[in-house]
């Protein structure tokens, strides 16, 4: 099961205890009452050690990341390079188009035209 030179937090060590003794042939209910826990928690740490005897993890105890797996809105590296190209040449055609004294400065946002310059509202 677990390293026993190697310390471990409260968590993982109860979770290590009920895993020892469902093979003994102690009740999942059983073991579940006198350790507070849930039989759904019981299932679930038995089954992530099942798991682990099938493959070559021997830290099944430690708590996984509950973040997402992929994300789904992240941009791949091309895209993000050419909205980036996009906007800084847009920059560069507004500023050229619009002198300076035309823009006001907004300490969140950078610079805004003044569109009651150019249009008629």
């Amino acid at each position: 099961m677990a390293k026993p030179n190697k310390t471990y937090t409260v968590g993982e060590e109860e979770r290590i205890d009920a895993v020892d003794r469902y093979p003994k042939g102690e009740r999942p209910f059983k073991i579940c009452k006198s350790l507070g826990r849930s039989r759904v928690w019981s299932r679930k740490w038995i089954g992530r050690y099942n798991d682990s005897e099938k493959s070559s993890k021997t830290e099944w105890f430690r708590d996984e990341s509950r973040a997402p797996k992929n994300v789904h809105r992240k941009m791949d590296s091309g895209t993000e390079q050419l909205v980036i190209t996009v906007r800084k040449s847009l920059i560069r055609q507004i500023s050229r188009a619009f002198p300076s004294e035309n823009r006001k400065q907004y300490p969140k946002f950078g610079y805004f035209l003044l569109f009651s310059d150019y249009c008629d509202f």
